[in-house]
C-alpha cells in the first residue's frame, strides 16, 4: 500500500539563496580546510626523517609554506564572512552584531 506524501516543495528563500559572497565564503574556507590537511600530510613527510633537519628541509618549507598560506586564506573568509555574511539573518553567530548596530542606528 503506498501512502501519499505529506512532504511540500518549497523554494529556497532569499537568505539562503547562493550569492557571490557565500560563494567566496565557500571557496576560502575549502581551500583553508584542504590546507590543514596538507599539513598533516607534510608534517608526516618530514617528520619521516627522523630528526635528520637537512634531509627534511625541503619538507619543512613546504610545511611552512602551506601553514602561512592556510592563515592567510582563513583571515580572507573572515572578512569575507564580517562583509558580505552579516546581514543574513538565519546565522545566529551574527545576531549580536546586529543588536549593536541596530542600538547606534
Amino acid at each position: 500500500m503506498a501512502s501519499p506524501s505529506t512532504r511540500t516543495h518549497s523554494e529556497p528563500s532569499a537568505a539562503t539563496a547562493a550569492t557571490p559572497g557565500r560563494r567566496l565564503f565557500g571557496i576560502l574556507t575549502g581551500l583553508t580546510a584542504l590546507l590543514v590537511l596538507l599539513q598533516g600530510l607534510w608534517a608526516g613527510i618530514f617528520l619521516e626523517h627522523d630528526g635528520e633537519r637537512d634531509a627534511a628541509g625541503s619538507w619543512i618549507e613546504v610545511h611552512a609554506r602551506g601553514g602561512e598560506i592556510a592563515l592567510v586564506l582563513a583571515v580572507a573568509a573572515l572578512v569575507v564572512a564580517f562583509a558580505k555574511l552579516r546581514t543574513r539573518r538565519d546565522l545566529a553567530v551574527w545576531l549580536p552584531l546586529r543588536a549593536r548596530h541596530a542600538a547606534r542606528d
